[in-house]
C-alpha cells in the first residue's frame, strides 16, 4: 500500500513538472481523496510496467479538475494510453484513410454516371446528339430527342410545302400543292439512326448528315386522276338526223358528229405515282388523252339509212272515209321516233272526233252494229302503220283488235283506235332513229319505215294461228319470227286477237270476248260475216251484209269518245 501510494505521488509529480513547462498552473499539492484517489490508483495501477507516459507537449495546459461524482474520472486527459503500440495505430489510420479514399472515388463514379445519363450524351431520356450529326442539313448538337423531333416538323413543313405538281390533260392543266396530297415522313426512323451513330462517336468522328423523305399516298394519286377524267370526259356525238321530209328529193337532213374525250386513266396514274415516287415532288406531269370516236358518223348514215320494212293496205269505204284515212296518215307522215321512245297514233293524229281537226263523217260500227261517226276509216291507216311496225322489228306497247275481223288484212293483224280510249302505241328498241312515211295513193295506204339495219336479223315474218272457236266469235294468236341468211335467230309472241261473227244480243254489251272495244271498227272495211275462216259446223256463218253508213255533215250523237260508242 505505501508502494501504490509512492507511485501516485511519483506521477503526480512528473505531471505537475510537465504542465509547469508548458506554463500551466501547479498542481494541488493535496492528494485527492475518496473515488479520485481511487481512480487515480487505477491510472496508475494500468502504467505501472510502462518506462514511460507520453506526454502532449503541444497541447496548452489544463487547469486539474476533480471529477465529479456524477461523472468520476477514469483516466487522465493529460496522456495518451501508453498501452497501445504505435505499429497498431498506424496501420488502422491508413485503412480509414484507405477507406475514405474509395468511397470519395465511388460516390464520384455514381454521380459521373447519372450525371451523364441524364445531361450529357447517351440514351437516357434526356441524353443529346453529338455535334458532328445532321438530319437534311439541320444540325443536331446538343439536342434531346424530343428537341430534334420538335426541330425536324420544319424539315417536314418544308418538304411538304415543295409539293407543286401540275397535271396537264389535253388543253388544261390542273395544279396541286401540299393540300391535295396526303403524305408521311420516315423522320422517326431517321432520328433513330442518327442517335445510334451519334452514340458511337468515339469510334466515328466524321460528320454524317440524314435525309428524312416524304412519302406520298398512292390513293391520293388515284382520286386526284379521278377527278381530271371525270373533267376531261367529253362524250362523242353521233351524226344525226334532225330533220325528214319524205316527200323531198333527199329526205334526211343530217348534222354532223363530233369526237369525244377521254383520260387514259391507267397510263395517267402510273405517269403521276412514278413522278411522285421518284422524289419529283415538283414538276410537270402529262396525263394521256385519248379522242373517242363516234359510232356513227355523216357518211355512214348517208349510206346506211335504208328501208327496213313497208306495208300497204286497200281501202273499200266511201270518199269520205278514204279521206279521213288520208288525213290521219298525213298527221303520221315524217314522224321520227328516236332510240327507246314509244310512238303514239293518237298524239299524231289528234282528236280524231273533230272536224275541225279535218275529219269527215264516216260508217263506224258501234255495239257491233253499223252507224256513223266522225272520223270513220282511220283505223285502216292505224292498221297499215301496225304493220309496217311489226314487220321492221319495234316491239308493241299497246294494239286493240277491231269487233269483226278487217277484210283489208289478215286476222291477228288489224288495229283499232278510238281517241281517249284505245291507241296504237309502239316503240323503238335500237340503237338509232327510226323514221316513218305514210300517204295514201289513190285507195292504197301505204307505211314504210327507214331506219338501220339491225345485224341480228335482216328478214322478219308474221305468224297467225288457226282460229279458236266460242259461240259467235274466235281466237287467234299471232308470233313473230326474226330470220338472219334463212335461218329463225329469235321470235316473240304479239298481242292475240278475239274476233265476233255477229252482233251482240240486246241488253249485252258488245265484244264481249276481251277487246275491250264494245265497237267492232270501221263500217267499210269490216267483215261481219264470221263465215270467211271458219266452218259453218263450229260457227255457223252470219249473212249480215256489210253496208256502208251514209255520210252524214254531223257527228252522231254522243261520239265525244269512241271507246263505249264506236270505234273506227
Amino acid at each position: 500500500m505505501a508502494d501504490k501510494n509512492s507511485n501516485t505521488m511519483e506521477l503526480d509529480s512528473i505531471l505537475a513538472e510537465a504542465r509547469n513547462r508548458r506554463g500551466g498552473s501547479p498542481a494541488p499539492s493535496q492528494a485527492p481523496t475518496g473515488a479520485d484517489a481511487n481512480t487515480r490508483q487505477a491510472a496508475v495501477s494500468r502504467n505501472l510496467n510502462d518506462d514511460f507516459i507520453v506526454v502532449d507537449d503541444d497541447r496548452p495546459a489544463q487547469p486539474y479538475q476533480a471529477p465529479s461524482a456524477k461523472n468520476p474520472r477514469s483516466s487522465y486527459d493529460d496522456y495518451e494510453d501508453a498501452t497501445m503500440p504505435k505499429k497498431k495505430k498506424k496501420k488502422k489510420t491508413a485503412l480509414i484513410v484507405t477507406l475514405c479514399i474509395v468511397g470519395i472515388i465511388l460516390i464520384a463514379g455514381i454521380g459521373a454516371f447519372v450525371l451523364y445519363m441524364f445531361s450529357g450524351s447517351g440514351t437516357g431520356p434526356q441524353s443529346t446528339f453529338s455535334d458532328n450529326v445532321y438530319v437534311n442539313g439541320k444540325s443536331l448538337k446538343d439536342l434531346t430527342m424530343e428537341e430534334a423531333k420538335t426541330l425536324m416538323k420544319t424539315v417536314e413543313n418544308d418538304l411538304a410545302a415543295g409539293i407543286k405538281v401540275d397535271v396537264k390533260a389535253g388543253d388544261k392543266t390542273y395544279n396541286y400543292t401540299k393540300d391535295d396530297f396526303k403524305y408521311s415522313f420516315d423522320t422517326e426512323t431517321v432520328l433513330n439512326e442518327a442517335k445510334q451513330y451519334s452514340e458511337e462517336k468515339g469510334i466515328k468522328t466524321e460528320d454524317k448528315n440524314y435525309e428524312i423523305k416524304m412519302t406520298v399516298d398512292d390513293s391520293t394519286c388515284k382520286d386526284l386522276i379521278a377527278k381530271i377524267a371525270a373533267d376531261v370526259k367529253q362524250d362523242a356525238k353521233d351524226a344525226k338526223v334532225t330533220a325528214f321530209d319524205p316527200d323531198a328529193e333527199s329526205m334526211f337532213t343530217i348534222t354532223a358528229e363530233s369526237k369525244g374525250k377521254m383520260l387514259d386513266e391507267t397510263t395517267s396514274l402510273n405517269a403521276l405515282s412514278t413522278f411522285i415516287k421518284g422524289g419529283n415532288i415538283a414538276g410537270t406531269v402529262e396525263a394521256t388523252v385519248k379522242e373517242v370516236d363516234p359510232e356513227y358518223t355523216a357518211d355512214y348514215l348517208k349510206k346506211n339509212i335504208t328501208k327496213l320494212s313497208e306495208f300497204s293496205t286497200v281501202s273499200t269505204n266511201n270518199s269520205n272515209g278514204n279521206e279521213n284515212m288520208r288525213v290521219s296518215l298525213a298527221a303520221c307522215n315524217g314522224s321520227i321516233i328516236e332510240p327507246g321512245e314509244t310512238w303514239s297514233f293518237n298524239d299524231h293524229t289528234g282528236n280524231s272526233n273533230l272536224e275541225s281537226n279535218g275529219y269527215k263523217p264516216a260508217g263506224v260500227i258501234v255495239e257491233g252494229r253499223s252507224e256513223t261517226g266522225i272520223g270513220g276509216g282511220i283505223c285502216q291507216s292505224s292498221t297499215t302503220i301496225y304493220n309496217a311496225a311489226i314487220l321492221c322489228g319495234m316491239s308493241v306497247v299497246e294494239r286493240e283488235c277491231h269487233y269483226y275481223k278487217s277484210v283489208y288484212v289478215d286476222a291477228g293483224r288489224d288495229a283499232t283506235v278510238d281517241y281517249g280510249n284505245i291507241d296504237l302505241k309502239v316503240n323503238n328498241p335500237f340503237k338509232y332513229q327510226l323514221f316513218m312515211k305514210c300517204w295514201m295513193d289513190g285507195t292504197q295506204l301505204n307505211c314504210e319505215i327507214y331506219g338501220l339495219e339491225n345485224p341480228k336479223f335482216d328478214d322478219v315474218e308474221i305468224h297467225t294461228s288457226d282460229p279458236s272457236y266460242f259461240g259467235n266469235g274466235y281466237k287467234v294468236t299471232t308470233t313473230r319470227t326474226y330470220l338472219k341468211d334463212g335461218k329463225e335467230v329469235d321470235s316473240d309472241d304479239l298481242p292475240s286477237s278475239t274476233y265476233y261473227t255477229s252482233a251482240p244480243s240486246s241488253g249485252t254489251s258488245g265484244n264481249s270476248g276481251g277487246s275491250g272495244n264494245s265497237g267492232g271498227g270501221d263500217n267499210g272495211g269490216g267483215d261481219n260475216s264470221g263465215g270467211e275462216e271458219a266452218p259453218a259446223q263450229e260457227a255457223p256463218a252470219q249473212e249480215e251484209p256489210v253496208q256502208e253508213a251514209p255520210a252524214q255533215e254531223q257527228p252522231a250523237a254522243n261520239n265525244g269518245g269512241e271507246g263505249e260508242q264506236a270505234a273506227q
